[in-house]
């Protein structure tokens, strides 16, 4: 006769290096906790070492250029999209600094999950000078056609994302809770803090 679940010992504190059975391709194999867990982090930060030109009016799609790390490599470079491949709740930064080439009559930046801006800050004041802007968000992600982009815009002139050190255009996040875990419903987790606070020293 089987034995249930709820007649076994207790396990002691676990070390990660347990083996736990899974089913693969039909096939039952055996994978640890400490394997699981590395397959199922997500964290990122990418940035634009480069400036891209901006035109006066239009919302556009920031290009990245320099992945500074990325578990499991779901922000792809060519689209500019990050997608993850694990569904759950998401923790994300953008921040932008902007140069507008005349006299700006206002500025904003987007975080945008399908299409649909979810995230935003705008400076509406006349500038004529760079601007850094930021904005964060959490968003539910289903683990396979949800994708997100990140857009900045300047209003009056053209102008000019600004990659080149000081100055910095780069976005940071990463899973807060996946499917079946409880998650944390403050994106000031101190994994965030801790990974966002490393970029803090421009201004």
């Amino acid at each position: 006769m089987a034995t249930k679940i709820s007649e076994l010992t207790t396990a002691s504190t676990l070390d990660g290096s347990e083996l736990i059975p899974v089913v693969q391709g039909g096939v039952t194999k055996q994978t640890t906790m400490n394997d699981i867990a590395a397959s199922s982090a997500v964290a990122f930060s990418i940035k634009t070492t480069g400036n891209q030109a901006v035109t006066a009016g239009a919302s556009t799609i920031v290009e990245f250029d320099t992945v500074e790390f990325d578990d499991n490599s779901l922000f792809n470079l060519s689209t500019n999209k990050f997608q993850p491949s694990i569904a759950g709740k998401y923790t994300i930064m953008f921040r932008v600094t902007i140069d507008p080439t005349g006299t700006a009559t206002g500025m904003g930046v987007e975080i945008v999950k399908n299409g649909v801006a979810e995230a935003y800050t705008t400076n509406d004041a006349s500038s004529s000078g760079f601007v850094y802007l930021e904005t964060s968000t959490i968003l539910d992600m289903n683990g396979s056609t949800d994708y997100v982009e990140f857009k900045g815009r300047v209003d009056g002139t053209a102008g000019t994302i600004m990659g080149n050190e000081p100055y910095r255009t780069e976005v940071v996040g990463h899973l807060i809770g996946g499917v079946g875990t409880s998650g944390d419903s403050d994106w000031q987790t101190p994994a965030f803090n801790s990974m966002w606070e490393e970029h803090e020293d421009i201004n």
